[in-house]
């Protein structure tokens, strides 16, 4: 350091020089100064580098230089890492402090670790184990909100078996249905809430611990309401997960809402299912969905889910009835003919029930012709039942003459009359007597033909007389022939009502 103020001072005295002798020179003071820098640099190379060997003899530290310079973590690890896998370097490391100290701060945070990764494991298990009992499963959903939400648990390091997935998020969809929508629960008829993967008992309440689990059902998808919001919910977790989401899932869960009856709910899983996934429905939710769109009112949608269930065979009995409800609703005689007809050609042929809804809408028409054709067609599936309804729709255009021809076949071929029948005849004849109130059209026929004969010239006093005697006669028979049938109630062992009482 005193060799650097020497060389100052003289660099000093000589430019004081130069200018009191009004002779400076420029490029010797340049010169000068740089004399100066080198020296100045060649005594700082020389100190590093005396500072540098001696870290390496006395190996208490990193070297200056190799500090000085720029360096990274992931280099000096490597470098260590190196050091401790080297023959020689591993018996450095294993004998010196530092690597003692890093042994034991690796081991602690590995032991932490792995304590962590078993608390984790038992939750999650615990959870799992909470979901398929009904006492516990709010609290379980609960314990997957803290885990998934506030913990961040990645669920795919702890449940790796596909089907567990299923079940687990089955339970919560079911959980947190129930917990925000009690109401849609509490008439459930069992055999609708029977689903695979459900782990409610049938037509049971919410337990009293759902009380305690509001969020899960309301903390997102704001723009949903209920059990949507629930099910949105739990989807994109499992989408954030990279979970598969099944048909199989899709279906219980369809199965779940119809129970409940949040059809539109249902139909928005469709939607869902369709777009999001790209899962296509079985012939099982095919049927869910045409219920869920005949009870939310979409016609349109009901007819386009009952054509594919067409594509895959004939449909069931229960769901060819849910669009014959539409045909009721809208007095399609002529849809719901078609359909029998479309039925009869398949491997499920009508039953009891369809040929009644079909044979009462087209008496509800006036259409007695197609009433009958029906009723002959379907002779082995029509019962007691369909017969009076036949009964009750010539009862209503007072067509006495068919209606008793129906009636002595029903006596003689089957089935077998019931009180009802007899009724229904009772009221058929009763009405024809009571022609200006109700007349058939036969009856107006008759009169037709029997003006136009007295126009021809058979007329007179005596034709007028002869009519008039041959209706008196006609009316007598009619008056008596409800006690024939009254006689004829008896006979069979039954018992008149209050309905036989008041039609006589």
């Amino acid at each position: 350091m005193a060799s650097v103020a020497n060389a100052t001072s003289t660099a000093t005295a000589l430019a004081e020089r130069h200018f009191a002798g009004g002779l400076f020179d420029v490029f010797g003071c340049f010169a000068s100064v740089w004399a100066v820098l080198y020296d100045t640099l060649l005594e700082a190379v020389v100190i590093a580098v005396a500072l540098h060997f001696y870290s390496r003899v006395t190996r208490g530290a990193r070297p200056v230089i190799q500090g000085m310079l720029p360096r990274g973590p992931d280099k000096f690890s490597k470098a260590a890492a190196a050091l401790r896998t080297s023959p020689r370097g591993a018996s450095r490391w294993s004998n010196s402090r530092a690597g003692s100290d890093v042994r034991q701060a690796a081991a602690q945070c590995s032991d932490q670790s792995d304590a962590l990764s078993q608390k984790v494991d038992q939750q999650v298990k615990s959870m799992v184990m909470g979901l398929l009992r009904r006492e516990t499963a709010p609290a379980a959903a609960a314990t997957y909100e803290r885990l998934v939400r506030e913990e961040c648990v990645d669920l795919r390091l702890h449940v790796t078996d596909e089907r567990h997935v299923q079940t687990v998020y089955i339970a919560l969809i079911e959980v947190g249905v129930r917990a925000a929508s009690p109401d849609a629960f509490s008439n459930m008829s069992p055999a609708s809430s029977a689903s695979p993967g459900s782990i409610m008992s049938p037509g049971s309440a919410p337990p009293p611990g759902g009380a305690s689990f509001p969020n899960f059902a309301l903390s997102s998808c704001d723009d949903a309401p209920g059990a949507r919001t629930v099910i949105a919910k739990l989807l994109k977790d499992m989408h954030a997960f990279k979970f598969p989401r099944t048909v199989e899932l899709y279906s219980a869960v369809l199965r779940l809402l119809v129970g409940a009856r949040l059809f539109e709910d249902a139909l928005w899983l469709y939607e869902t299912m369709v777009v999001g996934d790209n899962v296509r429905p079985d012939r099982v939710m095919w049927a869910q969905l045409v219920k869920a769109a005949v009870l939310s009112d979409r016609d349109r949608m009901a007819m386009k889910f009952y054509s594919e269930i067409w594509k895959m065979g004939a449909p069931p009995l229960k769901t060819s009835m849910d669009i014959l409800s539409l045909y009721v609703k809208g007095h399609d005689w002529q849809g719901a003919v078609e359909l029998m007809g479309k039925m009869s050609n398949s491997s499920r042929a009508p039953d009891a029930l369809i040929l009644n809804t079909v044979v009462g809408l087209c008496t509800n028409a006036d259409r007695m012709d197609v009433a009958r054709k029906l009723v002959e067609e379907w002779a082995s599936t029509a019962d007691t039942v369909t017969h009076n309804i036949l009964l009750k729709g010539y009862a209503q255009v007072a067509d006495s003459a068919s209606a008793e021809l129906l009636f002595q076949r029903m006596l003689e071929n089957g089935p077998t009359p019931n009180i009802i029948s007899f009724n229904t005849m009772l009221d058929c004849t009763v009405r024809s007597m009571q022609v200006p109130t109700h007349r058939s059209p036969k009856f107006d026929a008759c009169a037709a033909a029997d003006g136009a004969g007295g126009l021809g010239g058979r007329g007179g006093s005596g034709g007028s007389g002869g009519r008039k005697g041959s209706r008196t006669s006609q009316l007598a028979q009619s008056m008596d022939h409800p006690w024939a049938v009254l006689n004829q109630l008896r006979a069979m062992g039954l018992a008149p009502d209050r309905y036989t009482c008041s039609t006589i």
